[in-house]
């Protein structure tokens, strides 16, 4: 489950894209949006970070580190950028973003609650099968930087 705000800002971004291109303005003389815009990198990307701009405004800032984290250049991270992520590298992702903000405390403490805050937003899901797994919602594929779809064993 996610808010609607993500849908709105895609939308928001997806207009102001339209307004800006003068091929869609000269071709398409209609009110309808055709789904390029939505469909855009820029748009979803956008769209996820206004999210997360929205979800650390109203919570603490275990989603904000997690985001932050993410969003660098870290190369340690790199092998955890993947859109489904198994129990034990979700919890090894969530130790090595404590340990790069020099929380080495919570780093095998406390890697829970930023999980469950991860959970709360909607931002992973925790699936069960024959082991724990952790997907990432789609929306945030581009904004995190992550490869892969959401189950993680699906090719396309």
């Amino acid at each position: 489950m996610i808010s609607l705000r993500p849908f709105i800002a895609l939308l928001e971004k997806a207009i102001s894209d339209a307004l800006q291109d003068q091929k869609f303005i000269k071709d398409y003389e209609q009110p309808i949006l055709i789904g390029d815009f939505f469909a855009s990198n820029s748009a979803r990307e956008y769209a996820a970070e206004q999210h997360f701009v929205d979800i650390t405004r109203e919570k603490d800032n275990l989603v904000k580190m997690f985001a932050q984290a993410m969003r660098g250049s870290d190369p340690s991270l790199d092998k955890f950028r993947k859109m489904s992520l198994e129990e034990y590298n979700m919890k090894a992702l969530i130790g090595k973003i404590y340990e790069l903000n020099d929380d080495y405390a919570e780093r095998h403490e406390k890697w829970r609650p930023m999980l469950e805050k991860l959970e709360d937003v909607g931002i992973i899901k925790r699936n069960l099968s024959f082991h724990a797994t952790y997907s990432f919602a789609f929306l945030y594929k581009f904004y995190l930087r992550l490869e892969g779809n959401p189950s993680g064993n699906r090719k396309r």
